[in-house]
């Protein structure tokens, strides 16, 4: 769902200092120094760059072939290299590289060796440097350089400047972007988050007290076991439930709309949740939870008070969804429980696991124990006879627990994060994603096919084979892998696909939570595929309606249709599983599979593409990913991690995507080039009514390249979550309603300006204690020095903003900026939260 690779020639050059000529023994990678520095970008064109490798040997002499440094990188894989260079760098697949030496190498103890090298693309992120590189000699003798040392980009950097012209984030620049966010008191500000249908306020209050009893009816006795949970964090005293009436604190299944819809009335006599089924009781609950003093997570109180109230509410979509990928990068299962809570709590209810792709299997299938066997693990290996190789800085062991690339759920685990999901009303939609992005599945079963075919069982190894032996076809997919897409034509890759399918559907039942749906991928095949397979040539023969290779994938996709159309449940998958190849070879809708429930994900951000297959009958997810990738990165300070292939992506994003029209939210492309907003709408599809009821939801996705920490996946998911979760719950903006653009946009921003001051003011405190501490992302504060007087500002106007003029980083009891403050020197600010956590710094001096 991403296309990050740019096809590229690399030259090199090689400098040696004082290369010695001794012999090479059984190398330590203890001994080894490593550095990697980019030297310049536009190197030697517009879309180059200029890096170099530095080696020093602490150890006994280096020399021979028998040895080589791996490590991963998002980067270009082709190379070319002076006559007589000494080393090379040679491309593996994926993201994983080797430095290796040539005939004659030799590097004696205490030398150091530069390597400089001209690569495609453009370096303008940490995160896009060299990741967890390694030594092995040999297959067995493999370890992590732990004396490795990029060079930290910054924002100063002027080889950063040549290529990010616009959107800059130095400390003045976002000091002016914030200039039009103001201060507003908390009377203007949402009491709840997503904003509700309606909000009426009473007089007077009610005090929330213990002892207290939560009443529920029939039925809701898990809704009030939660409700119980949440309240025993801020009261101090006994919390508990009980079947029954009661005015005090009651939930009850009532007249209140339409599905998922509550009602939460708070009066002189208690307090009234009424849901129109438990669903709306568990989202009238989170209502409730948002109305708590953040002040009672940190000293908990006997009785708190509660402005009388009534709120109505219902959600906008249906689908309000989240997507994890844990296949890349492992996430555990308690790190999925605690998205899940926070999902809860904002109102969000289908989590979308991506469970398979080309560098990991990461759910336990009984029968086929060597999707986790293999494919759940990655280290070194020249054979992968035992486990993948590694991706993304992974590195070289595959029993290391503490790796990302390393992990997978049992049975047992699925069921556990099935039933937790469920109890939070919140569907889990699985992805095992094929046929392309299937390298993990397609080794693992290759190796259990060499082994069965071994042992003579020949109808065995043939039952869940994925690969052709004899395919010759050539490709490269976007993420560089030259063998990634399964041989759709076997009948086993059928039967594969069904066996999956049904230990999934098995373990739901075993769970007691439904199946809705299960995602099936289909995303990025690349041209090529199945070209020279004498499987798929002989099979084309025997089905004329397969005119050409392409049409393998339309074919392959309705054959998962049916499959599972007989266990009763639509299909879901990535936008290219509703398109086929045209007549003139460009991609088309596929009218054979609308109106069928099938649902498509609109990852691509091309403004008619929800138009034409909601128009078609299909029934579309928006997933932008200009608005709603949050593994792309919040700005283009070089510092702050993520991606930028699609722009850059921040929690206004999220909250200004308008589903039925992207250029309601869009007046600049993902580079920050301004778009002709009037004329790319006249050209747009337009929505029909049955069209735009078609339209099931939104969902934020989460690609895990750069997410390897728990603490990371909390910096890039929040608070954009929380934008995410406002356009999903609540109604169509106004400000989305008005068709001139100057007056719409005027708009938007004020709208923005009350969403961020309730992000700031409200929000981000509170997620500062839910479930025990979200690691959001706290942003640089603005700031320049104007007439001697320091100004600063937040893009979240209520965040701590501390500052220094001594040179020393801003700690949790620097003095608070609150107005202009005289200086004479170089003052470096932070914005804090109410827990006294920072962000980055930003350093101002006077001109």
């Amino acid at each position: 769902m991403r296309s990050f690779f740019r096809f590229t020639l690399v030259s090199l050059s090689l400098i040696v200092f004082s290369c010695g000529t001794k012999e090479n023994k059984l190398i330590d990678a203890d001994d080894i120094q490593l550095s990697w520095e980019l030297v310049e970008n536009q190197a030697s064109g517009e879309n180059q760059h200029k890096a170099k490798f530095t080696i020093t040997n602490n150890g006994p002499a280096l020399s021979g072939t028998d040895w080589a440094i791996y490590y991963n990188q998002i980067a270009s894989h082709e190379f070319v290299f002076p006559e007589g260079a000494k080393l090379a760098i040679e491309f593996e697949l994926g993201t994983l590289f080797k430095l290796v030496p040539k005939e004659g190498f030799e590097l004696g103890q205490g030398e150091t060796l530069t390597f400089e090298y001209t690569a495609g693309g453009a370096v303008v992120k940490n995160s896009q440097q060299p990741l967890g590189p390694y030594l092995a000699q040999g297959n067995d003798n493999a370890k992590t350089i732990s004396n490795y040392q990029p060079t930290t980009l910054t924002m100063d950097n002027p080889e950063v400047l040549k290529v990010v012209k616009t959107l800059i984030p130095t400390a003045k620049n976002l000091f002016e972007k914030n200039q039009s966010l103001k201060m507003l008191p908390a009377s203007q500000l949402s009491n709840v988050v997503p904003t509700p249908m309606s909000i009426m306020a009473g007089k007077g209050s009610f005090i929330l007290q213990t002892p207290l009893v939560i009443y529920h009816e029939a039925g809701l006795a898990s809704e009030a076991e939660l409700l119980k949970s949440a309240l025993s964090e801020v009261l101090d005293g006994d919390v508990s439930i009980q079947e029954g009436k009661s005015q005090s604190m009651q939930l009850k299944i009532g007249k209140a709309g339409g599905p998922e819809s509550y009602t939460l009335s708070i009066n002189t006599t208690g307090i009234q949740i009424t849901g129109a089924d438990a669903a709306g009781v568990f989202y009238g609950i989170q209502s409730l939870r948002a109305l708590l003093p953040v002040a009672t997570y940190e000293t908990p109180a006997s009785g708190i008070s509660l402005d009388q109230l009534t709120i109505v509410d219902a959600p906008r979509y249906a689908y309000r969804g989240m997507h994890l990928d844990m296949a890349r990068n492992f996430e555990s299962k308690e790190t999925v429980f605690k998205l899940l809570n926070l999902m809860a709590y904002y109102k969000l209810n289908y989590f979308h696991m991506h469970l398979s792709e080309d560098e990991a299997w990461r759910l336990e299938i009984p029968g086929l124990p060597e999707l986790t066997e293999i494919g759940s693990r990655r280290g070194h290996t020249t054979t992968e006879e035992e486990f993948l190789h590694p991706e993304y800085g992974s590195g070289p062991d595959p029993n290391d627990p503490n790796s990302p690339g390393n992990g997978y759920y049992s049975k047992a685990d699925y069921i556990e994060i099935l039933q937790h999901a469920h109890k939070r009303h919140i569907r889990v939609i699985p992805e095992i994603d094929i046929p392309g992005h299937s390298r993990a599945a397609i080794v693992s079963m290759r190796n259990r096919y060499n082994r069965l075919m071994k042992e003579g069982k020949t109808e065995e190894a043939n039952q869940y084979a994925l690969h052709d032996p004899e395919d010759a076809s050539e490709y490269m997919s976007v993420q560089n892998f030259p063998d990634n897409v399964i041989c759709v034509c076997r009948p086993s890759a059928l039967t594969f696909m069904e066996k999956v399918f049904d230990e999934i559907i098995a373990m739901h039942k075993e769970a007691g939570v439904p199946l809705e749906s299960i995602h099936i991928g289909g995303d990025e095949v690349p041209k090529g595929v199945w070209e020279k397979s004498p499987i798929c040539n002989e099979f084309r023969k025997t089905h004329p309606g397969i005119k050409k290779t392409h049409d393998l994938m339309p074919y392959f996709i309705g054959e998962l249709i049916k499959i599972l159309e007989k266990k009763g449940m639509p299909t879901s998958g990535w936008q290219e599983v509703a398109m086929r190849e045209g007549a003139d070879g460009k991609e088309e809708v596929n009218p054979a599979f609308a109106n069928s429930g099938m649902r498509p994900y609109v990852w691509i951000p091309d403004p008619n593409l929800p138009g034409l297959l909601a128009n078609a009958g299909y029934t579309p997810i928006i997933a932008n990913a200009t608005k709603l990738y949050f593994d792309l990165a919040y700005n283009n300070d070089p510092e702050e991690p993520g991606q930028t292939w699609a722009g850059l992506v921040n929690t206004q994003s999220a909250w200004e995507i308008v589903p039925q029209n992207i250029f309601y939210s869009s007046e600049k492309d993902s580079r920050g080039n301004s778009i002709d907003v009037e004329a790319e709408m006249k050209k747009m599809v337009k929505l029909t009514p049955e069209g735009e009821r078609n339209i099931l939801g939104i969902q934020g996705q989460l690609w895990a390249e750069v997410a390897k920490t728990p603490e990371l996946l909390e910096y890039v998911v929040f608070p954009k979550l929380v934008g995410l979760a406002e356009r999903a719950w609540a109604g169509n903006p106004k400000w989305a309603t008005i068709d001139n653009l100057e007056q719409r946009i005027k708009a938007r921003e004020a709208a923005w300006n009350g969403f961020a001051n309730t992000m700031g003011q409200r929000e981000m405190p509170r997620l500062s204690y839910l479930e025990g501490g979200v690691g959001y992302r706290i942003p640089r504060p603005g700031a320049k020095i104007e007439g001697g007087l320091l100004l600063a500002n937040s893009e979240y106007p209520g965040l701590i903003i501390r500052y220094t003029t001594d040179g020393s980083e801003p700690t949790a009891s620097s003095p608070d900026y609150t107005e202009p403050v005289a200086v004479s020197s170089t003052v470096k600010l932070k914005c804090f939260d109410i827990r006294g956590r920072s962000g980055m710094t930003s350093t101002v001096s006077p001109q």
